[in-house]
């Protein structure tokens, strides 16, 4: 039987992959990344900040809920929420 090792991410590590997937993005201005920024303010507009969202959910292996989702409006309550989901 397989085992798998689930490690959490600490928050430093959290915010730096959540920052590399964001930068993947063409309209991102990586320049303007920052904890405070705001999807909009880095060049996201909300069809991109879902796919943002998705493709986190993918990276991460971490699945929210519509609701923890719908409360992302900046990349330190991406890493945020990501950090505290219970799979993280």
């Amino acid at each position: 039987m397989w085992r798998f090792l689930i490690r959490k991410f600490s928050t430093s590590e959290m915010e730096f992959k959540v920052t590399e997937i964001l930068k993947r993005f063409n309209t991102v201005d990586s320049s303007k990344i920052t904890p405070t920024a705001t999807f909009k303010e880095i060049g996201l507009d909300s069809l991109d900040s879902v796919e943002a969202i998705v493709a986190m959910e993918e990276i991460l292996g971490i699945e929210l809920s519509d609701e923890d989702a719908l409360k992302i409006n900046t990349i330190q309550e991406a890493i945020n929420i990501f950090s505290k989901n219970p799979k993280n």
